[in-house]
């Protein structure tokens, strides 16, 4: 059986983003409340299955680290989604705040800030994105290598709604075939939807193993292993400002 081509996860509405072109590289007008719908917290009954205790309010770690972004550009909005990895800064995907004018974060709790800063992977589609935030719970960064049947768990905000977590397996490392990079990304099986863009890939003991970037028809989803974000936090240099938008 054939496998449908990878595409990015990128979410975006027809309406609203043809309600936000601009002629010029003017600020955006402010978005209509129809466009980017009111914050949704999750259900408490939507937690992981990690070994371990659940934390105190209903939540995992992993819930608790997990972001939804929506990001204006000149040519409209798009979903996306991420993870926190300090206090104040989020990764998620370059495709994800590539050319942003704006861009607002929101908590699995209904928290909600406004970027101050972004910068993006010169290879890999990764980016971080700073807020002005003192988060407590950060995510951890695995060190295991996947073998394949390896099972995973994708939390993320699909199509910029509820938190949602879905479970996979690693299946293969395969060239990177959605951005033509030639580098290598991880195979795995699972469902994501538009919007899911950014969303971290936990391994078996609740770490990220990777950061969700593509996906196809047939439940098959493209990840950058973790190893990438490793080195360009390690060399705070290879990461660059984000391009001006317009």
């Amino acid at each position: 059986m054939s496998v449908a081509p990878l595409r990015r996860l990128l979410a975006a509405s027809g309406v609203g983003a043809a309600a936000l072109v601009t002629a010029s590289c003017g600020v955006l007008p402010p978005l209509p409340p129809a466009v980017l719908p009111p914050t949704a917290i999750p259900s408490v009954e939507s937690t992981l299955a990690f070994d371990g205790p659940d934390t105190i309010d209903g939540f995992t770690a992993q819930q608790h680290v997990a972001v939804r972004l929506r990001v204006t550009d000149c040519d409209g909005w798009s979903n996306g989604s991420g993870f926190i990895i300090d206090e104040s800064r989020i990764i998620t995907n370059k495709h994800v705040v590539e050319g942003a004018t704006h861009i607002e974060v929101t908590t699995y709790d209904g928290r909600d800030y406004v970027a101050i800063d972004s910068l993006v992977a010169p290879v890999a589609d990764l980016a971080i994105v700073t807020v002005d935030a003192q988060f407590a719970d950060v995510a951890e960064l695995s060190d295991r290598s996947l073998t394949v049947g390896d099972p995973v768990t994708i939390v993320g905000y699909p199509e910029g709604q509820r938190l949602t977590v879905e479970d996979g397996y690693f299946v293969r490392t395969e060239v990177d075939s959605v951005l033509d990079t030639g580098e290598h990304v991880d195979a795995i099986r699972a469902h994501t939807l538009p919007g899911s863009s950014g969303s971290a890939v936990f391994d078996e003991d609740g770490k990220v193993i990777g950061i969700v970037y593509a996906s196809d028809t047939e439940q098959w989803t493209g990840a950058w292993n973790v190893r990438w974000l490793k080195e360009l936090l390690d060399d705070p240099s290879l990461w660059q400002a984000n391009p001006a938008p317009c």
